[in-house]
This record gives C-alpha cells, sequence and structure tokens, in this order.
C-alpha cells in the first residue's frame, strides 16, 4: 500500500528484547540494505512500544512529526522492514459513530536473525553481499564468527561440577513438572521471507523417486537456489531433474545456469500479441527447457537417442546461416517434432525458421509467441471464403484479437524433463 490516511491511527506490539548481539545484528548486518530511515523507525518502534502500552494507540501523523519523516519516506522505511521481516503491517477499516471513515494499522515488530541464522539465510546474505561488497561482506562473517578456543584453554584440566554433582532432584508422583507444557511457549524467532518450503521439496523428491544419494553434495546449494530464487517446491524439483542424467548422475552447472534462467522467465511480460494463457509455471517450464539445453540434447531427450548427422547438420545450418540462438532452435524444433508427427522434417523446420530469422526472433518465449500466432493465421487462412475476406490490415487487427488457448495447446504437451 503506497499512502497513509490522514489522522490514521495505529497500535503496536513486540514479544522480544533487543539483546547487545540483536543490537550489533541491526547495525552491521542490516543496516546496510535497511538504510538510515528504515534502521531509524525500527528502533523508534521498538522504544514507542512501552509508550503505548497505557494508552493502546498513538495517531501516524504525529508519529511522523516525531521522526522528521514525510508519507513516502516513512512508507519506503515501513516497507524495507517489512521486506526483511522485521515488521508486519496489518490495516483494518471501520465507521465511527458518525458515520466517518476510521482506519487503524497495527504494527507486529520482529526480532532480527541471530548471526548464524543470518549467514544461513541465502536471501538476508545475498541482500548484505550486494550492498557491502566482497572485502566488506568476509569482514562481517569473520567478526561474527565464534573465537575458538584459545590454546591455553586446551592445557587446563575441566573441574566444572555437573548438574547431578550439584542438585538432587526427589520429584513427587503428579507434580507438575512431569505434565507437558500444553501452550507452546514464546520464542524469540525472526520472520524469514523465503516461500520456499525445504520439507516439501524433500518430500516431492521422494515421491518423483530422484535418488537422494545423488544430490547429497549438493543439496545444501539446491536448497539455498530455492529460497535465493524464490521458486516453488515443485519447480525446483524440475530443474533438479532436467540436470540429472540417465543414470542419475547430477550436473550442478547445469542446475545452476537452469536456475538462472527460470529466475529471468519465469513471469515472462505479456505483450497485447501473446497468445498465452496457460499457468506462468508451465510456460517457465518450456522456456527454462528451451534455455537450459543446446538443440543437440534437445534432440536427444525428444529422441531419447543421439541426434542423426542430419539433424546436426541442419542445427549447424539454423546457427550458422541463419544466426538463431540456441533457445529460439530448440521452441523452433519443438514447434517442428510435433506438427511433423515426430518427424525431422528439414523443409517443414527450415520453413518455419525463416520466418522466425525474418521476425529477428532472438528468445524463447518471442519464438513461442510467433509461433502459435503463425499456427492461428494458418488456420484462419483455410477456413476463409473468397466472399468473406477482408483487407490485410482488418485480418491482421482480428488475428490478434481471436487467438484462443486451444492455437497453443500443442506447445505445452508431450515435454517430459
Amino acid at each position: 500500500m503506497n499512502f497513509l490516511e490522514k489522522d490514521a491511527l495505529f497500535c503496536l506490539r513486540k514479544d522480544f528484547s533487543l539483546s547487545e548481539m540483536d543490537e550489533e545484528v541491526l547495525s552491521f548486518l542490516y543496516l546496510p540494505f535497511l538504510k538510515n530511515g528504515a534502521y531509524s523507525l525500527y528502533m523508534a518502534l521498538y522504544r514507542y512500544e512501552k509508550l503505548l502500552k497505557p494508552v493502546g494507540y498513538a495517531n501516524s501523523d504525529e508519529f511522523l512529526s516525531l521522526l522528521g519523516f514525510d508519507t513516502p519516506d516513512f512508507l519506503l522505511a515501513r516497507k524495507r522492514l517489512e521486506g526483511t521481516g522485521l515488521l508486519e503491517t496489518y490495516r483494518k477499516e471501520e465507521k465511527d459513530s458518525s458515520s466517518a471513515l476510521k482506519v487503524t494499522y497495527f504494527y507486529h515488530l520482529l526480532p532480527p536473525a541471530s548471526p548464524k541464522k543470518f549467514f544461513a539465510d541465502p536471501l538476508l546474505r545475498a541482500l548484505l553481499s550486494q550492498e557491502v561488497g566482497e572485502k566488506r561482506y568476509f569482514s562481517l562473517v569473520s567478526y561474527f564468527r565464534v573465537p575458538p578456543c584459545v590454546p591455553e584453554e586446551r592445557e587446563y584440566e575441566n573441574l566444572s561440577a555437573s548438574f547431578k554433582d550439584v542438585y538432587t532432584l526427589s520429584v513427587q508422583e503428579g507434580d507438575a513438572s512431569l505434565k507437558p507444557v500444553l501452550e507452546p511457549l514464546g520464542e524469540k524467532q525472526y520472520k524469514n521471507q523465503s516461500q520456499f518450503d525445504k520439507n516439501e521439496f524433500r518430500k516431492l523428491l521422494k515421491e518423483n523417486q530422484i535418488p537422494m544419494e545423488s544430490l547429497k553434495d549438493d543439496l545444501k546449494d539446491i536448497e539455498n537456489a530455492g529460497t535465493l530464487y524464490d521458486i516453488k517446491a515443485s519447480e525446483l524439483v524440475s530443474l533438479v531433474s532436467a540436470s540429472l542424467d540417465s543414470s542419475s548422475v547430477f550436473y550442478p552447472k547445469q542446475f545452476q545456469e537452469a536456475v538462472r534462467n527460470y529466475h529471468k522467465y519465469k513471469a515472462p511480460e505479456k505483450t497485447s500479441e501473446s497468445v498465452y494463457s496457460s499457468s506462468d509455471s508451465q510456460i517457465a517450464r518450456l522456456i527454462n527447457a528451451f534455455n537450459s539445453l543446446s538443440p543437440e540434447d534437445y534432440l536427444a531427450l525428444m529422441f531419447q537417442a543421439k541426434p542423426s548427422p542430419y539433424m546436426l547438420d541442419e542445427i549447424e545450418h539454423l546457427k550458422n546461416d541463419l544466426g538463431l540462438p540456441n533457445p529460439v532452435i530448440n521452441a523452433l524444433l519443438d514447434y517442428s517434432l510435433k506438427k511433423t508427427n515426430m518427424e525431422f522434417n528439414v523443409t517443414f523446420i527450415d520453413k518455419v525458421a525463416y520466418t522466425l530469422s525474418g521476425q529477428n526472433i532472438r528468445d524463447a518465449y518471442s519464438a513461442m509467441v510467433s509461433l502459435s500466432t503463425r499456427d492461428f493465421e494458418v488456420n484462419k487462412r483455410g477456413k476463409t471464403s473468397t466472399k468473406t475476406k477482408r483487407s490485410k490490415s482488418e485480418n491482421k487487427t482480428a488475428d490478434k484479437q481471436e487467438v484462443k488457448e486451444s492455437d497453443v495447446a500443442d506447445l505445452l504437451k508431450d515435454v517430459d524433463l
């Protein structure tokens, strides 16, 4: 929400106290990407909570005036706190006794991560590294590293008393301590902003019969990628599966490239000519395949066999003579094979390829849009009678408006990665 109503009220809750270590984490690790405004807002809210306890509510305009913030500054600072898991914001509308609109905000202040959890969080550590640079980043890692035991301590005998040396328990039957605590007790816990579900991911790996043994050396990096790029567990399993060979050997570099391409193309911007109304995840999966594989590998995947020499010659022709990049060639091959019932028809492929080359198509998504539009136009020409012919400009306009899901359904079938 990019506005704040005049005279809006707010209430505030926090369930923790900042330790000296927490304050260092906020100052050294969070401040670089929070910037001064968000950092100041966090500390002000932390202190202001005690002042609000007796009265319950405060006026937002008065609070902003106290901080010296204008509304845009406040909203930007609040958003930065929300984005890094330090604040949750809730809003409520109601009518007062005179039927005027009354808006109240509820702010839930949350604690920062511990140093260990901060550097275990791919989102937070990537954000810090991006802001401070590599040299400062490793300096901060060293600062928060637990110091090792000094050599002299190892020469001493540990004489510390154990619990049983000091205390003797005499617990009677029915003692309250023998009963479990039914209600969970509060614990200071920072809010992890990642949407990636590690447990769901591992469950899906098992369901898809992907052996954990093949991933044991790379599993942590794979899960970190899911967190960093905000990939759904099901989509990450697909990317992992595409990076395994027939012997279940995992290729980390291929996976990393696939993840980067997924991140780049997972939500392609639709133009007025886009005919894709299927889910973004399906489109992203296709685009990921087209971007992460070479045409030779794509053909091997489709035919489950090494491509024939004449197929490889055609690929070289598409690359060298027509200048088509690999993702476009993959989209072209996928389209052509489905149109010719998996027959590698060089004449048909060339015909479609010259169309893409003439349109200067340079990426897989644009190729898919162009090919689906081509499909539609071919079908329309076959159905148009001489009595109902329209001008070329009218046909072009109508073609763009009447494209349906069925015209591109074949692009989303039969791709099994």
